[in-house]
């Protein structure tokens, strides 16, 4: 309705200008058309200013502003003209003049959200475009200043100028937010760049003094006057960046504007080639200023080209590490499967093991092989469960470790694992104790022992691993005052250049080819040594070896508690018996076998449903319940959560090979694989009740 009715008024004004047979009412008549034409613009762009919100709606409060400012003043003009007053510059120019400054913040505050770089390159690029057409605006009016004073050449200068230069500017913030090309944003460019040669036309033939009333270019004002309204009023930024070869066309203009400005500064230099020395010297001045412009802006580029370029390499960087750590992960994985499965198949061959150390009728060898069996089983189940527990990233709870037996036991892996005619020697003091994780601990000196071996590679060599008690009497680095228990790793390899010896720890890095190794053994490793408050020293020479020691703080020995005796079969009736719930044959067999050892009746069972039915029908028949966690039809907990609703009172235990943690589950307690009899005499004798015979030693 502003619009209709705006083009309607500004159309009879204009009709009434043509027809009006007096020179005072053809002024009248042009006031008319000027005055409707701006505040039908300004109320346009004011309704749509109450519509917006966030950054837009700032952009057109300057625009309203903007407009308002060139009605107001047309208003003064008009009071001017009514009282026969017209100088020039007059009260009405300093409302005009604002009109080009004002669209200006409009369109720069569209890019105050932006980054730094980008705002900075917004600012930049107007000043530089402000001078340029400032040079060309005083190349085209000193000539023909007459005897115009420089006040009012700087008022006729400012108008196209400020105008022309945010018709630049918006094309500046257009690429800077990489704005896609719309039909709004054509009208927005086309209404400021009408205005502003509307008023570098009006200068000049105020200059030339051929002004006069009813002519084209004052109806065209208010024609560009009622553009610019609907322009401002429809024009909304995109919440979309262009793609493409789009963005490519875009980032290329980007780059040429600073060589635009100079072609820009160069025409005004040409124009004002053998003009007075006044007009060379003020369009040499805003050249010079364009050219320092063009040099900031080139070097913003740059900045702003480094820092693309170190993004791009620290995402290459990160990028890469995610791929390794995904490698890991699924590495973990798949090591985590295989030990779950290898750990069920363990539990059975444990199990086993178990009966028969307690059958007595066996003869003394067997016994020893029996026990050899035993040891290989329990070796197993810590290198299963240190796998499990690598594979879930669980931490395990830390203990007083013998550092002596803990190298033993690693040097024993290695000689298994690493090539013959690499020596193996264990030296040290006997009673040293750490505190920490035996799996983590034992993780470091495997990783140490590996990378020891790769660095002395085919030939003969030999590898050390020593234990020493070692004080630290000032805190040092990462290290407090305290005792220290040294765990030392020598080899007599190749050794490390001062280059290599500075990245040892860092992830990924390594000399090591695709095949031995990803570059995480010695960043595991200072990962795990800082997590257990000790530190780490690295010597190493070219050719000359390399020895790693490692410092971990010392803890008293652990008081020694006897096992409990294992519960075997006697005569004694048995009221209430054991329900044992796994989808494996073997593991259920084996895990009955050692209860009835003890005299403790079980019951087996394949399936959950097949145990809630048991449940079901002998409630009381039943008084600990040890279940599987993954079973193919129901878990573990939806079983445990069944039979607790089905019968409060039943003890609940899970079976399972890691460190799990009973708190805000249904079940009870944990009874680990693989199974061994002291393991399940503990869990009797927690959880007996009364009508359960506890367990008696062995005759």
């Amino acid at each position: 309705m502003t619009l209709v009715f705006g083009l309607v008024g500004t159309t009879a004004a204009v009709a009434a200008t043509r027809i009006a047979q007096s020179v005072s009412w053809v002024r009248v008549w042009d006031n008319v058309h000027w005055t409707l034409s701006y505040a039908s613009a300004a109320t346009l762009a004011w309704l749509s200013m109450r519509r917006a919100e966030g950054r837009l709606r700032v952009a057109r409060r300057w625009f309203t502003i903007a407009l308002g400012m060139l009605t107001v003043g047309q208003l003064v003009w008009d009071v001017q003209v009514a009282v026969g007053w017209n100088p020039f510059p007059g009260p009405s120019d300093a409302f005009y003049v604002l009109l080009g400054p004002c669209l200006g913040a409009g369109v720069v505050s569209l890019v105050w959200g932006q980054p730094r770089t980008r705002r900075a390159a917004v600012l930049l690029d107007g000043l530089g475009f402000a001078l340029a057409l400032l040079a060309l605006t005083l190349a085209t009016y000193l000539p023909r200043r007459g005897g115009m004073t420089s006040f009012t050449l700087a008022v006729l200068a400012a108008y196209p100028t400020f105008l022309l230069t945010v018709t630049a500017l918006l094309v500046v913030v257009a690429l800077e937010r990489r704005e896609p090309p719309s039909r709004t944003l054509g009208l927005l460019l086309f209404a400021l760049l009408t205005q502003g040669l509307l008023w570098m036309r009006w200068n000049l033939e105020t200059l030339d003094n051929t002004l006069g009333d009813a002519k084209v270019i004052n109806y065209l004002f208010s024609y560009g006057a009622l553009c610019l309204g609907v322009a401002v009023a429809l024009f909304e930024p995109s919440r979309h960046e262009v793609e493409g070869v789009w963005a490519r066309a875009y980032a290329l203009a980007s780059r040429l504007l600073p060589l635009g400005l100079v072609i820009a500064a160069s025409v005004a230099g040409m124009l004002s080639a053998g003009a007075t020395y006044p007009v060379r010297w003020s369009v040499e001045l805003c050249m010079g200023g364009v050219i320092l412009v063009a040099v900031l802006r080139q070097s913003l580029l740059l900045e702003e080209r480094e820092r693309r370029l170190a993004a791009e390499a620290r995402f290459r960087e990160v990028e890469q590490r995610l791929s390794q750590s995904q490698r890991l992960e699924s590495l973990g994985t798949l090591a985590g499967g295989i030990a779950h499965d290898f750990n069920n198949v363990l539990t059975g061959i444990l199990g086993h093991v178990e009966y028969l150390s307690h059958v007595k009728s066996l003869s003394p060898d067997v016994v020893e092989s029996v026990e050899g069996l035993r040891a290989g089983a329990l070796r197993a189940r810590d290198v299963t469960r240190r796998i499990l527990a690598f594979s879930r990233h669980e931490a395990t709870a830390p203990e007083a470790i013998d550092a002596l037996a803990l190298v033993d036991e690693v040097v024993a892996l290695l000689r298994a694992a690493l090539p013959a005619r690499h020596v193996l020697k264990v030296a040290g003091d006997e009673h040293l104790y750490l505190r920490g994780s035996p799996a983590q601990i034992h993780q470091v000196l495997m990783n140490l022992g590996t990378n020891a071996s790769h660095a002395i590679g085919a030939r003969p060599g030999c590898i050390e691993f020593s234990v020493h008690a070692r004080a630290i009497t000032a805190p040092r680095g990462t290290l407090l005052a305290g005792s220290y228990v040294e765990l030392s790793v020598i080899d007599d390899g190749e050794g490390m250049d001062p280059a290599t010896r500075a990245r040892a720890f860092e992830p990924f890095f390594t000399t090591k080819t695709r095949e031995h190794g990803t570059g995480l053994g010695l960043s595991v490793v200072h990962g795990i040594v800082t997590e257990h408050g000790g530190g780490i020293e690295l010597e190493s020479k070219r050719n000359n070896g390399t020895t790693v020691r490692i410092l971990l703080p010392a803890t008293e020995r652990p008081e020694l508690t006897p096992e409990p005796e294992v519960a075997v079969s006697s005569d004694a009736p048995v009221t209430r018996s054991f329900l044992i719930v796994d989808d494996e044959p073997a593991i259920g067999g084996v895990l009955k076998r050692l209860l009835g050892m003890m005299g403790q009746p079980a019951e087996s069972v394949t399936s959950p449903q097949a145990a809630l039915a048991l449940v079901e029908e002998q409630p009381e028949r039943f008084w600990l319940v040890v279940t599987d966690m993954s079973m193919p039809t129901m878990s573990g907990i939806e079983l445990a959560e069944a039979l607790r609703h089905r019968a409060p009172s039943l003890v609940l235990v899970l079976s399972s090979g890691t460190d799990f943690v009973v708190a805000g589950t249904p079940f009870d307690d944990v009874l680990p694989k693989p199974y061994t009899a002291t393991a399940l005499t503990e869990l009797i004798a927690r959880h007996r009740p009364p009508g359960v015979r506890a367990p008696s030693p062995p005759s």
